[in-house]
């Protein structure tokens, strides 16, 4: 049963959120990434890319005012200067010395982007036919855009031209040619939803929930509810048969609740709420945890930063990606009761 609720405190929280966006967003669109050696995120350096972009657009879409249609137009100029070929994105933005030289075009950023440019009905090129291209024998995406003797001629053709030969010995190297991981496939499902080409990134899903392999699914995201919360929202968004792992993910997330009602930090907590909602959790433990965040809210409007991904020698978030992530608790806690 819900407990009824004081809506003004809630508001005030978002809008001063809503503020330190509108102050901290680049001029050119972007909301910055960090990357720490710490995973307590200390001594971060920018790191530009689209991929926290994207989640700080979704993020805000669950809340409607002036400043959000602003921050959004803004961010998705952005995301659409980003754009490779036929729709494709890399993690390192143009502006990141690292663009072209480690990482090529990857099915997750992709994903992630193309799911938020079409939720603002933005046209793009198609980019359905190079993603399904990208499988492995067992129906999973793999990580990256690569040249593979797999690939349809002119798919490889295109592939060839936006990915230097450089990055694919590098991606040999570091043997991360062939990485399949649940996330880039998590955000593939909820881009492309539910039908025959992605049933078994479902059956996978579903084993990854039943069975408690969140920690271990990734080679890239470590925090389990970054995790948890990436697939909780191909659940809601485009996958329903996804509803068999409600339950156990719901159950392991509210076990890991502390005393104060956080689950680990501001981060987590933001992940966890979210989680929560998607999956239709409407139980005491999403009260204390709103409190928890109401409380924690920094004075200029936003959350600290946490960890979301990491590889071998950094950990990466910020202030804006977290913040974003609040308002979406927020927001969809207030709708909830209204």
């Amino acid at each position: 049963m819900l407990v009824p609720i004081n809506p003004d405190p809630i508001e005030q929280a978002i809008n001063k959120a809503i503020d330190f966006l509108h102050e901290s967003q680049l001029p050119y669109g972007e909301f910055k990434t960090y990357a720490s050696p710490h995973e307590t995120m200390g001594e971060g350096i920018f790191d530009s890319s689209p991929y926290i972009t994207s989640f700080v657009l979704y993020s805000l879409s669950f809340w409607a005012n002036p400043k959000i249609t602003a921050l959004t137009t803004k961010g998705i100029n952005f995301l659409l200067s980003e754009m490779e070929g036929a729709g494709l994105w890399r993690y390192c933005s143009s502006r990141n010395e690292k663009n072209h030289l480690l990482f090529p075009p990857d099915v997750d950023d992709t994903c992630c982007i193309a799911f938020v440019l079409k939720q603002n009905q933005i046209n793009f090129p198609s980019n359905i036919n190079m993603l399904l291209a990208n499988k492995a024998n067992n129906g999973l995406l793999f990580t990256w855009f690569l040249p593979r003797s797999t690939l349809p001629s002119e798919i490889l053709v295109e592939i060839k031209r936006i990915v230097k030969p450089e990055t694919f010995l590098y991606m040999i190297f570091v043997n991360g040619a062939d990485n399949i991981c649940c996330v880039t496939n998590a955000n593939t499902l909820l881009y492309l939803g539910e039908n025959e080409h992605t049933q078994p990134i479902i059956d996978y899903l579903v084993q990854v929930g039943l069975t408690s392999q969140e920690h271990s699914c990734s080679l890239y995201l470590h925090n389990v509810f970054a995790i948890q919360y990436i697939i909780s929202r191909a659940y809601f968004h485009s996958a329903p048969s996804l509803v068999k792992i409600k339950k156990p993910i719901t159950d392991r997330i509210l076990a890991q609740q502390t005393m104060l009602g956080d689950f680990g930090g501001d981060m987590n907590t933001t992940f966890a709420i979210c989680t929560l909602l998607n999956f239709d959790y409407q139980g005491a433990a999403l009260d204390k945890a709103i409190h928890y965040l109401l409380t924690s809210q920094q004075a200029n409007g936003s959350w600290l930063q946490g960890s979301m991904f990491n590889d071998s020698v950094s950990y990466y978030g910020s202030e804006e990606l977290t913040t974003a992530l609040a308002v979406e608790a927020l927001a969809r806690y207030l709708k909830l009761h209204k």
